[in-house]
């Protein structure tokens, strides 16, 4: 798996990243009957899908926190369990799910993953507070059930507590020492705190590693020694600038909106993102006769480009001539100094020529007499030549011609 065209292979046809979570959460929760029992991995037979890649499911969750018999035959159920112990447990049952983990956990793309992901988790969705709150709302919920439950099946309230709270105890002496345990089997260091800010306020996201961050000021506990992965994503009208931080240089650059951080200690960063807004486009007209023109007007950008170029007399002008033979929509696409950009589209409705009439109550007239003329088919009218007409813009002029 150390080879790059070989571990994409792999995960061409295997959901990696279903496994490292599923070996995540039974070291976190310390279960002591999986592997040999209890796995389940399913794909999508629907070639039109997207669930095409073997994946994992959870399935019989109760002998975790210490709780059960040990089938599994971990080397450690308390919680200071080495969260490396899943790698010592060779092939329990035979289906090979450890062996897999153990290749590709060789491959540095996925080592980063899966520890880092790890540490996302405790900071997200397994954390001490998350943990705790959940199981404080669940006996909520099953206290008042608790006297039928004993009525029926035995036991006591009291051990029912004690239970719970033997639970509890595991949950946060877990959480509390399951991140100092990593420095030992992945060579890493720390953990450091990092926080992360948005500049201006809900200007943008950013992702940390596998974490969607869009609430802030942000922060979680991470080891050093491995990357971390930034990635800033800009809101509507906006667009992102630079990184700044108080220790670290991230890397490529901290003006690219991807980059890594390699922890050395605790830090704080914030993601800069720009005002961008759209060009405005003012047509001297959004709607011409057919063969005739309008100039468009772009601002707000240093540069643009128009599409399509059919009609246009210039495709990276603020102002071109546009002379479409039918209806058409132009957008432009302005930038900006940093390279943003962003796009406005603007229709220019073509209005067919009239076919005029116009109808002389008499095409042969006497010297010295006069005519009445009738146009049609118009909004407005312009008459040539003027001499003899009475009126030059009306529809029915009285013509003296000589």
């Amino acid at each position: 798996m150390t080879v790059t065209a070989n571990y994409n292979y792999v995960d061409s046809k295997y959901n990696v990243k279903s496994l490292a979570d599923y070996v995540i959460l039974n070291s976190y929760v310390v279960c002591s009957d999986w592997l040999n029992w209890n796995t389940a991995w399913w794909r999508g037979l629907n070639y039109q899908c997207d669930k095409q890649k073997w994946r994992y499911k959870l399935w019989d969750e109760d002998a975790t926190f210490k709780h059960y018999i040990n089938y599994t035959g971990l080397p450690n159920v308390d919680p200071n369990a080495d969260p490396c112990d899943p790698a010592t447990l060779n092939d329990p049952g035979g289906q090979g799910h450890i062996p897999i983990f153990n290749k590709l956990i060789t491959n540095s793309t996925f080592k980063q993953y899966y520890v880092m992901r790890y540490f996302d988790l405790l900071n997200t969705g397994l954390s001490c507070k998350r943990m705790t709150d959940i199981l404080d709302s669940m006996v909520l919920v099953i206290t008042p059930e608790m006297p039928r439950q004993i009525a029926r099946w035995g036991g006591t309230m009291a051990q029912w507590q004690t239970n719970v709270a033997a639970l509890k105890t595991f949950i946060q002496q877990r959480c509390d020492t399951v991140t100092k345990l990593f420095n030992g089997c992945y060579q890493t260091t720390g953990p450091y705190t990092i926080k992360i800010n948005c500049d201006p306020p809900n200007s943008g996201i950013v992702d940390f590693n596998s974490v969607n961050i869009s609430t802030f000021l942000w922060q979680g506990t991470y080891p050093g020694n491995l990357p971390n992965i930034l990635k800033a994503h800009p809101k509507t009208n906006y667009c992102f600038s630079h990184w700044t931080t108080k220790t670290h240089t991230l890397s490529p650059s901290m003006t690219d909106s991807v980059v890594n951080l390699l922890l050395i200690a605790s830090d704080s960063i914030v993601a800069h993102f720009i005002p961008n807004p759209k060009p405005l486009v003012t047509p001297t007209s959004t709607n011409i006769c057919v063969g005739t023109n309008v100039q468009l007007q772009a601002s707000n950008g240093l540069n643009y480009s128009w599409s399509p170029s059919i009609g246009l007399s210039c495709t990276t002008c603020s102002n071109p001539i546009a002379s479409p033979s039918v209806n058409t929509i132009y957008t432009v696409t302005s930038t900006t100094s940093l390279s943003c950009s962003s796009s406005s589209s603007q229709t220019i409705t073509i209005t067919p020529n009239p076919q005029v009439l116009a109808s002389p109550s008499s095409s042969i007239i006497c010297d010295g007499n006069s005519v009445a003329l009738q146009a049609t088919n118009g909004t407005g009218y312009t008459w040539l030549p003027t001499s003899g007409l009475s009126c030059t813009s009306c529809s029915n002029p009285i013509a003296n011609p000589s």
